[in-house]
């Protein structure tokens, strides 16, 4: 890679404590999730932490391949993604490892080093060739509040911008050309599908902090979800017998783009209104939006156990 790419820009220096993009998208989806999950930091050990915990490998073996790959060639960046992610592997030390079985081990390891191989061929060269910018942070500002936006891999063609986001599976991510605005639906209390709002938050502030620190137009800006693990199964023999090479993993990826200029101003809206309650600590469901919330985000939580709001709902004759 090239080695005159520019530095991501850091967060505004005379910003107090710009706000993370993940705090907003937990917050919408709960307040209360939002404390238990930001400011007091209790550990579970779930579905979606293990998610959560695979995109985080992903994510670091990815840039990190990216960012030590000096040529462009699919077999230097393969070589140098499989032995990052063998540092990762060897050093984990992970609960979950450690009470599976051997054979569980490696067949989740196999899937892996499949996906990340599969992304490898599919997509690592373009993005190694063209980045600008891997594992920085940008920054954006609405309603007087600054946010902060890491960027995975922004990259260009010289005609182009990309951010890309590496994730586990797009599972909660909004759909490309949606008939409907999730954002202005949140926004107005219209609709409720908190994970996918947040999914055009993040990529729209992103495109516009790229967009600033690089002196480009927003328009000139896409982003994608890349989904290294959106589909994995085993490769059995014809006669369903013992697997032949491993998992099969398929890689798959989305543009938001459309999505954030559809919602427009909305995202201003939502981002400085959530942001606004996170800075005055206010933890409380809203009570206008309590139904929607039980609805959607109480089935997923993985603080459901503890949560006096649910637990009180769940009892109520």
């Amino acid at each position: 890679m090239a080695s005159d790419r520019e530095p991501a820009s850091n967060p505004d220096a005379n910003a107090d404590d710009p706000i993370g993009l993940d705090e907003i998208e937990t917050y919408l989806r709960c307040p209360r999730q939002y404390q238990y999950e930001h400011r007091q930091a209790i550990y579970t050990r779930t579905t979606r932490d293990a998610i959560d915990r695979r995109t985080g490998l992903y994510r670091d073996v990815v840039t990190s391949a990216l960012e030590r790959c000096d040529g462009g060639d699919d077999a230097t960046l393969r070589e140098t993604a499989m032995e990052s992610l063998q540092e990762r592997l060897d050093a984990s030390t992970e609960a979950d490892s450690r009470l599976a079985t051997a054979r569980h081990r490696r067949y989740d390891e196999a899937s892996i080093r499949n996906a990340v191989a599969n992304y490898v061929d599919e997509y690592g060269r373009a993005h190694a060739e063209g980045a600008l910018a891997i594992d920085g942070t940008y920054a954006y500002s609405a309603g007087g509040y600054t946010f902060a936006c890491p960027v995975d891999c922004c990259l260009t063609d010289g005609g182009t911008y990309e951010v890309a986001r590496f994730v586990t599976t797009l599972d909660g991510i909004v759909w490309e050309n949606p008939y409907s605005d999730p954002v202005a639906d949140y926004r107005d209390r219209e609709g409720f599908y908190p994970r996918q709002v947040g999914s055009v938050l993040r990529a729209y502030a992103t495109i516009h902090a790229v967009a600033a620190a690089h002196g480009i137009d927003v328009h000139n800006v896409r982003y994608r979800y890349y989904a290294i693990a959106q589909e994995t199964y085993p490769d059995y023999e014809d006669d369903g017998q013992a697997p032949r090479s491993g998992p099969q993993v398929v890689a798959d990826r989305r543009d938001v783009t459309d999505a954030c200029w559809d919602a427009g101003g909305a995202c201003d809206d939502v981002l400085a209104e959530a942001a606004g309650r996170i800075v005055d600590e206010d933890w409380e469901p809203a009570a206008d939006r309590w139904d929607d919330v039980v609805a959607r985000s109480c089935r997923r939580c993985k603080y459901q156990s503890m949560c006096l709001d649910y637990i009180n709902e769940e009892v109520q004759f």
